[in-house]
């Protein structure tokens, strides 16, 4: 029910039972109860109308796996990265790009070679692509896509569009740099962008 395109108010219900459910069994900072907790978040993060929502449940949720998981965990991480991501789906770019630095350095420092933190440069570049900083924007959105290319299956089927998006970031910075024959070229490799999901 959660994938785009599915039944959202549906998917919606079932977190919500068995959010209640594992929070009065299980407790509020359980493991499972946090991902049912992320999991909500991205929900709401493929409807419009509730980003802002999206954007508070995820960064709540990557405030309670810092102090449960720890901050370096790559849960806390990636909760981070989309908390970060519900803020630039309201295109909060100056505000997202500070979050997004330190969380760079956080992959980095904590030595994770994932595909999540290519997605962080990726959406570093994004951020800076939409302050119209675009010569600081280009190199992270290359390293960023080449990083998620290279990783492409370790990603799981729900976030393989982010690669695509990577690709339609570069067309939007090219096209905006005035380099049509460049956006072109990347217009071949992207697809139409879907918000990011984890199952």
């Amino acid at each position: 029910y959660a994938r785009p395109g599915g039944d959202l108010e549906a998917a919606e219900t079932l977190y919500r039972e068995t959010l209640d459910q594992q929070q009065r069994i299980l407790a509020p900072d359980h493991p499972d109860t946090l991902l049912t907790l992320n999991n909500l978040g991205l929900l709401w993060a493929l409807q419009p109308e509730k980003y802002a929502a999206a954007e508070e449940m995820l960064t709540r949720t990557a405030q309670t796996r810092s102090r449960v998981l720890g901050p370096a965990h790559r849960d806390t991480l990636e909760s981070w990265l989309q908390a970060a991501t519900a803020q630039m789906l309201q295109r909060k770019y100056a505000e997202a790009e500070g979050a997004l630095r330190g969380l760079c350095n956080a992959y980095v420092d904590a030595k994770l070679d994932v595909w999540q933190r290519y997605s962080c440069q990726a959406l570093l570049g994004e951020s800076l692509v939409g302050q119209k900083r675009l010569s600081e924007a280009e190199p992270l959105l290359l390293a960023g896509y080449d990083g998620l290319r290279q990783r492409e299956a370790s990603i799981p089927a729900l976030s393989r569009p982010t690669i695509d998006r990577a690709a339609g970031w570069l067309v939007r910075l090219y096209t905006e740099d005035g380099k049509p024959d460049l956006a072109e070229q990347w217009k071949k490799k992207s697809l139409p962008a879907a918000a990011p999901h984890k199952q």
